[in-house]
């Protein structure tokens, strides 16, 4: 059966969460070379600097400044518009993944859940509900040229994080990589104009052949074992 795909914002309490998770995360964005939206306001610019240290801010403070001065439930409708007309274009991937879970268990939930925020690094996912998180412009634009690529992206990450991140302890760049690869060569014809990220590990390419995804947990156990070599 296909997956259901609904598009929606974030409430003023997931916005929150979200943005307090980013804030935390910043140095480690950075390190990796993300360009990270936060509202431009001089407590969040604060946090930014002082971040990952928040023992002594009170969250919930900061929550009320939040939903009083920067939130605003209709900067995300443009956007929504936007990923609701991509919902056939996205939903055209589903047929192979369904594939590669019947062939060697990528995850595949019934539902997606594709939430809208104006802030972060430009996507994210939760591996554990399908929940896909993605930042738009008030007009309507995201990170990459074209809507359905980022929904895409998470959609891969989310269905590879146990079976093949976790299972063989892929690195970030590795796994980065690895999503980059799969959509190349799988989703190619259905995603026009997808590119890949300045970041990841070109090494793991030789190991990503077309009939290496018939079994992607083989292909990987055949990259990790020659890398501890």
């Amino acid at each position: 059966m296909k997956p259901e795909l609904i598009i929606r914002s974030q409430s003023p309490d997931e916005e929150m969460d979200y943005l307090w998770s980013i804030l935390k995360k910043i140095s480690f964005f950075r390190e990796h070379g993300y360009s990270v939206e936060i509202p431009d306001h001089q407590e969040f610019q604060r946090l930014a600097q002082i971040s990952p240290d928040f023992n002594a801010v009170d969250k919930e403070t900061v929550k009320n400044i939040f939903i009083k001065e920067c939130y605003d439930s209709g900067f995300y409708n443009a956007g929504i518009v936007a990923l609701e007309a991509e919902k056939p274009n996205i939903e055209k991937i589903f047929p192979i993944l369904l594939e590669f879970n019947r062939k060697w268990g990528f995850k595949i939930f019934p539902q997606y859940v594709i939430v809208l925020t104006r802030y972060g690094p430009g996507g994210g996912y939760e591996a554990n509900s399908g929940k896909i998180i993605i930042m738009t412009t008030k007009d309507g634009k995201f990170k990459k040229s074209y809507p359905a690529h980022t929904p895409v992206h998470e959609i891969i990450h989310i269905g590879i994080e146990e079976n093949i991140v976790k299972r063989f302890k892929l690195t970030h760049e590795e796994k980065e990589r690895l999503v980059d690869l799969i959509i190349l060569k799988k989703f190619g014809n259905l995603l026009q104009g997808y590119q890949s990220q300045k970041i990841g590990n070109s090494k793991i390419d030789q190991y990503i052949a077309n009939q290496a995804l018939d079994d992607l947990p083989l292909a990987i156990k055949s990259y990790v074992d020659k890398r501890h070599q």
